[in-house]
Formats: structure tokens, C-alpha cells, sequence
């Protein structure tokens, strides 16, 4: 009788030993030396299996049919009279701006801006800033500064002269939308990259140099805009779902989505029921608004 054996050492010696069926080839055979080379000590029982690759094709396609298009009896509408009140806005202008060691602006970069409109204001404001001298180890050197514009905009009553609005039909191609991310996840991504003129970047000064001057002459905004949307009009006739398109300032994206969240549309119908939909929304008109500076920080980040 066998007693007390170990079953790892048992199930090794079972796996180990041939069967009656895989009796091993007589050394008298001439291909006996050829047909499979001798196991070195450290190798598994059983060969490793291979996995090949059938050809499957997993491409991705997009749908034939747009799926934000519906059948339709009547399509929704917008307001007959179409307007939008006094609105306050705020927004965030990110700059870089080079500043000599004697504290003065020699070269901007617009990182993020909301209002491209008035870039060139934007600009000759920043050229009349006075800074401290930037020093790093208390030696005064170049640098390029990181700033962070908060603006404050008082935009004027406003009646869309001009707007579309159609159906999003199974035919209509989908468009690539406006991408404006907020701006506290799109600064904690900007990767900072140490400059290329000789500045010293701005993580190794002792303080980021502020500005002791600090004049602002792009004060007022009165310019043509357009605008191009996607917006989903529920069976009640509100606006749930906005998708930007085209818009000439970014800004103009929170302030329309917080406009038009006051109109009441004219839902579109299938059958005898008001129904969902998603349409095109296209607006012409003249923007009317101030612009104030509000708060200006220095970053410690280079942009």
C-alpha cells in the first residue's frame, strides 16, 4: 500500500511518464535522432501553442443614415420673433507675453483666446504693460511670462435679423464639431515646453514678474457674427442639446447655449404627437458688447 504521497510529485510522475500508446522510437531506427531534438532541463512538458491571426477585418464604419435624422410630418421652428436680452459673460484670456529684464513686453502669444474679434486691441494693450524685472537667483533676466485675463462681457439686447433653421434628415452629412473645452481642463493639459529664444523659463524664476502697468483699450466689441449649430428641440419646444458648429468668437458658444435655453421653438410633429428632433441652426446679426478686464494672475506654468 502507497502512504503519505505527495500529490504535486504523484501528478509530476503521471504527466512525466510515456503511455502504452507513445512508446518511444527504437534507437535502431535511422530518423530516430531527427524527428525531435531532446528537451533541454528547464523546458515545459508541452510546447507553447500559437495563436494566428484568421484575417478578420474589425474596421469600424459609420452608419449609412445619419441616426439624428427622423421622419418627420412637420419640422420644428424657431420663435416668430427671435431676440435676445441684455446678457453679463464671463471669459478667460490666456497670454504669453516675453518680458526683458528691464520689465518691458517685446513679444505676445494669444494661447487661448476667446475673442479673436479684437486681437489687434488685445495686442497694443499689452504692448503699453510695464512689468517687474524677472530675476532668477535675484539677477534680473528674460522670460516668458503666463497670464491669465479675467473678462467680464456686458453684451447688448440683441433681434436675430437673420436665421435658419432645417432639419437634420438620415441624407444629412454629420459635421465635425466646434471643439472650445472649459478652460480649467484645457489648461491642466497644456504641456509645458521650455522656450526656444534663450528666455529663462519661467518654473525656474524666484517670482513670475507681474505687471505694475497695466492699460486696456479693448474695451467694446461691434462686429458681424455668425454662427452655426446643432440643437435637439424637444416634443415641449425646448432646447436640450446644443452642438457647435461654426461660431466666429468662441465666447459666442456659452452665450448662445445660455440664450437660447429662454427661447420657445415650435416642436416638430410625426403622426399626431409633438416629437424630438434635431435641426441645423444658422444665425447672422451684429454683436454689440463691452469688454472689461477684471483680474489678471500670473501663472506659474509656461504656456
Amino acid at each position: 500500500m502507497i502512504r503519505n504521497i505527495p500529490t504535486l510529485w504523484l501528478l509530476g510522475c503521471l504527466a512525466a511518464a510515456p503511455s502504452a500508446a507513445q512508446t518511444p522510437p527504437s534507437s535502431s531506427s535511422p530518423k530516430a535522432s531527427e524527428e525531435k531534438p531532446a528537451a533541454s532541463a528547464g523546458a515545459p512538458l508541452g510546447a507553447p501553442l500559437r495563436i494566428t491571426d484568421a484575417g478578420v477585418n474589425l474596421a469600424a464604419r459609420f452608419p449609412a443614415d445619419n441616426p439624428f435624422g427622423a421622419a418627420l410630418d412637420a419640422p420644428a421652428a424657431p420663435p416668430i420673433k427671435a431676440a435676445i436680452p441684455k446678457m453679463i459673460m464671463t471669459d478667460e484670456l490666456y497670454v504669453a507675453i516675453r518680458v526683458d529684464a528691464r520689465g518691458k513686453p517685446t513679444a505676445f502669444k494669444r494661447v487661448r483666446d476667446p475673442i479673436p474679434t479684437i486681437a489687434t486691441e488685445t495686442q497694443k494693450s499689452l504692448a503699453r504693460w510695464v512689468f517687474d524685472p524677472p530675476k532668477k537667483g535675484g539677477m534680473a533676466v528674460d522670460t516668458w511670462t503666463s497670464l491669465r485675463l479675467d473678462l467680464s462681457i456686458e453684451i447688448d439686447p440683441m433681434k436675430i435679423e437673420q436665421i435658419g433653421m432645417t432639419p437634420v434628415t438620415r441624407e444629412t452629412p454629420i459635421p465635425t464639431p466646434f471643439e472650445w473645452p472649459a478652460a480649467a481642463a484645457w489648461l491642466e493639459a497644456v504641456k509645458a515646453t521650455p522656450p526656444a529664444d534663450g528666455a529663462v523659463p519661467l518654473e525656474q524664476l524666484d517670482l513670475p514678474p507681474p505687471p505694475r502697468k497695466n492699460p486696456w483699450s479693448a474695451g467694446s466689441l461691434k462686429h458681424p457674427f455668425t454662427a452655426k449649430l446643432w440643437v435637439r428641440v424637444n416634443a415641449a419646444g425646448k432646447l436640450d442639446k446644443f452642438v457647435p458648429i461654426q461660431v466666429s468668437d468662441p465666447f459666442m458658444v456659452a452665450y448662445l447655449k445660455k440664450a437660447l435655453s429662454f427661447w420657445v421653438f415650435r416642436p416638430a410633429r410625426a403622426g399626431n404627437a409633438n416629437v424630438d428632433s434635431w435641426n441645423e441652426l444658422t444665425f447672422s446679426n451684429v454683436i454689440d458688447c463691452s469688454i472689461e478686464l477684471k483680474q489678471i494672475v500670473s501663472l506659474r506654468k509656461t504656456l
